[in-house]
């Protein structure tokens, strides 16, 4: 994805570009990158001749956006149980339309969430962030839950499938929200460099009382 430019002889003179290295990213990459090179004098060592290979590790442009999904159509992410992708119907307190447009994926787009209930995940499907750095989920949430004390709901990350990093988990305060709200949340230290990463977002478990009406979830981005 990128190429060095090294003009002269190095540590002594580059002609062209004068005492540096200069460095070209490949056309529309961003992320991790880095490079080596090595110094030759022509002398004799110890004094001279080769130097030691040298590594440069660089991230190339500021934040940009790698994926996103608004939900315009349906992108096939794994449901479970009451997890559904469409219309939610402004029931209960869930929003009558998506932040960007009128689907959303949601946990019972017709009102609230059970009691009793054990964990359900929506999962989405595996993204390749194997050039990315400083990878961040960002996405719009309506959601209502009790006290973590008694319903739980979190967000998490994985780049195998197997083991999953919570990113964010409700609190001890109950949550009732009647506007969509803007996350963003750091998934760098598991997606970063990773070819397969995942997201999802859990619903449960809940006790036998007191009902809310879950997550709403829409404009999801991984930058």
């Amino acid at each position: 994805d990128s190429h060095l430019i090294v003009a002269g002889e190095l540590p002594y003179t580059l002609i062209s570009l004068g005492n540096q290295v200069g460095y070209a990213p490949g056309p529309g990459f961003a992320g991790a990158d880095s490079f080596q090179f090595q110094a030759d004098d022509s002398g004799v060592p110890p004094d001279g001749g080769t130097s030691a290979l040298a590594t440069i590790d660089i991230i190339v442009g500021g934040p940009s956006q790698i994926y996103s999904w608004a939900l315009d159509v349906d992108p096939g992410w794994t449901t479970e149980d009451q997890w559904a992708f469409g219309v939610p119907l402004g029931l209960a307190g869930d929003p009558a339309g998506g932040f960007t447009g009128t689907n959303v994926y949601g946990y019972n787009l017709g009102g609230d969430y059970p009691n009793n209930m054990p964990e359900r995940y929506l999962t989405s499907t595996p993204v390749d962030c194997s050039s990315v750095a400083n990878a961040e989920l960002r996405f719009q949430r309506w959601l209502g839950i009790e006290s973590a004390s008694f319903d739980r709901a979190s967000v998490e990350v994985s780049n195998n499938g197997l083991t999953w990093t919570t990113l964010w988990e409700n609190g001890f305060t109950t949550m009732d929200e009647q506007t969509w709200t803007a996350q963003s949340l750091d998934i760098s230290s598991v997606a970063d460099g990773q070819a397969s990463v995942q997201i999802r977002w859990k619903m449960g478990t809940t006790d036998g009382s007191i009902i809310y009406h879950g997550w709403n979830i829409d404009d999801i981005e991984i930058w």
